[in-house]
This record gives C-alpha cells, sequence and structure tokens, in this order.
C-alpha cells in the first residue's frame, strides 16, 4: 500500500504526551504538530528545522536508551557475550562513543537525514559535552553495568525458562475511542505468574509518576492481552539505586485509566480547531512556559527563543 501524506497527524495519547502539554504547550505543538512532514523533500524550511530538533537527544536520554537495547539485546537475541558486567559496560560505551563522534563530525549529513545520524543536543547547542557530564555518564554506566546483573526481573529472564510477552518494543491498542501508544520494558511469565518489568536508570526515585505508568501497563496487560490482574505482579526497578518496588493493582485501580483519558482528551481538544483531523490551533495560541528551568535544556529552544 502506498504511503499517505496527511496534512496533520494522527490523534493518540500516551503518558509522555501529556506531560509534555502540560510542561509547556509550545514544547508539546513543535513535538507533535509542528514537525509533522517535515522529513518530506518538499516540506517547507520551519516543518524542517523542527523535525531536526526533535531528533535531538540529550545525553542522559542517549545512555537510557542504549541501555535498554543492550539489556533487550541480551534477552531477546540471547546475546551470551553480554552476560558479564564489564561487557555490558564496553558494549554501551561503545555505542555512546559512536554517537558522540558522529554528533563532532556528521553535522551536515545529519541536517538532511537526522534519523541516519545521532545528535546529541549538547554537542548541537553547546560544541561539546562538558566534562562534569562525561564523568556523570561515565559513572552512570559503570554502576547500571554492574547492577543489572544483581536485578531479580534480569535474573528471571537470563537464568529461567521463562515465555517472553512483550518485551521493548512500541504497541498501539484503542482505549476510549484514541489510538494510544505505550512500550513495556519486558513482561514475561514465569511459572504461572506473570511479570511486568520497568527498569529505571534515573538517579531519581520517581516512584508516584511511575506507578501511575505501571498503572496504564497492567491494564494493558489486562484489557488488551486477557492477564489476570491476580497473577500479574508489576516491579519497578531502580538500576542506579539497587532498588525494586513490586505492586499489585486492582480493577479499582485500572479504572483510574480511563478517568484519566477522557480528561486528557478533553485538554487535548483545547488546543485543536478541528478534532476531526487533528487540525491544531494556530502556533501562537500554545503558550509558552516562559522562564522555566526546562527551557534550557529544551530540544527547540533554538527555534522557540528566536521567535
Amino acid at each position: 500500500m502506498a504511503y499517505e501524506i496527511k496534512e496533520f497527524p494522527q490523534l493518540s495519547w500516551s503518558f509522555s504526551r501529556m506531560k509534555m502539554l502540560q510542561e509547556c504547550p509550545r514544547k508539546y505543538y513543535y513535538n507533535y504538530y509542528g514537525y509533522h512532514n517535515g522529513w518530506l523533500r518538499e516540506a517547507g524550511e520551519e516543518s524542517k528545522h523542527i523535525y531536526r530538533l526533535k531528533n535531538l537527544q540529550p545525553i542522559d536520554a542517549f545512555f537510557g536508551q542504549k541501555f535498554h537495547e543492550a539489556v533487550t539485546g541480551i534477552v531477546k537475541e540471547r546475546k551470551k557475550e553480554l552476560l558479564e558486567p564489564d561487557k555490558f559496560r564496553r558494549s554501551i560505551n561503545r555505542m555512546i562513543k559512536e554517537a558522540y563522534h558522529e554528533s563532532k563530525t556528521l553535522l551536515e549529513d545529519w541536517r538532511i537525514h537526522p534519523k541516519w545520524y545521532a545528535m546529541i543536543s549538547e554537542v548541537y547547542y553547546e560544541g561539546d559535552i562538558t566534562q562534569e557530564k562525561k564523568d556523570s555518564i561515565i559513572k552512570k554506566i559503570n554502576i547500571t553495568s554492574e547492577n543489572i546483573f544483581l536485578s531479580k526481573s534480569f535474573k528471571e529472564l537470563t537464568e529461567n525458562d521463562v515465555e517472553i510477552i512483550e518485551l521493548d518494543e512500541l504497541k498501539s491498542f484503542e482505549i476510549n475511542g484514541l489510538t494510544a501508544y505505550l512500550k513495556i520494558d519486558a513482561l514475561y511469565r514465569v511459572g504461572e505468574k506473570y511479570v511486568l518489568v520497568d527498569w529505571k536508570t534515573s538517579a531519581r526515585d520517581d516512584s508516584l509518576t511511575d506507578v501511575d505508568q505501571l498503572i496504564l501497563y497492567s491494564w494493558y496487560a489486562n484489557n488488551v492481552l486477557g492477564i489476570r490482574l491476580e497473577d500479574l505482579e508489576a516491579r519497578l526497578e531502580f538500576v542506579q539505586l539497587e532498588k525494586m518496588e513490586k505492586y499489585q493493582f486492582s480493577n479499582s485501580d485500572l479504572s483510574l485509566i480511563d478517568r484519566r483519558i477522557d480528561k486528557d482528551l478533553k485538554q487535548i481538544q483545547s488546543f485543536l480547531l478541528d478534532p476531526e483531523i487533528n487540525q491544531p490551533l494556530p502556533k501562537e495560541k500554545f503558550f509558552q512556559t516562559k522562564g522555566s528551568s526546562l527551557c534550557k535544556y529544551c530540544n527547540f529552544r533554538e527555534i522557540c527563543w528566536r521567535g
């Protein structure tokens, strides 16, 4: 089937989308509307510019992505050669060094094909990563490379005969007439029990926000995959903190998801000119959260501040 070019993107819902809207509506506009079709050769320069900025990655986010890829590689692709902390650490180090090299040397290639090459936002905006940040990333790599092998969930996935249900794949599903997206780090069955895992690489414990996300994952496991709640254990594995939290949710907990999405949809639609085709209001109606400390690290500050 031929690719269909649409004037506006599909309306969807996710935790990350709503978090961005609450942080800064202007950032939300750029990330979900302004970039649209910016990958097309005939697109306008502003759309192309926004699309490039959307593809920037802060070094911490890039580390988190590569950490999850390495874990997935071991579990899904049975990369036994990485089943040692030192080899795991070297693998992540190599991926980050390659991205850093691309960011420093392939700026013009990235401008033309921002999806093909890595561009670390600190390199793009500041010309380099500070030594303090480099030291922080090295420390983070060293700690997580040791602690992932102490994780109960990782041990079960690599040492036991488990049935893998989901593993770090973006999935879409319908809820309340809306397309929603999520990506579960791991969902598997060991014996008669199903285990849902979310590995966290941050040094902060954001349990309240993280638990909300676990409830959504449990809703998906129950309503889409048909897993009974009494058979499902949800876990937060804080890899930097060497800490795990376990949860078992009820139908009452899951009902919060339906109510939240109804509320979120009303907020999303308040920024739409035509909800039927997901046509947004003019950019100026998506106000900037001026003075926020988040502005300093926003991917879109180049185009947002210029205006």
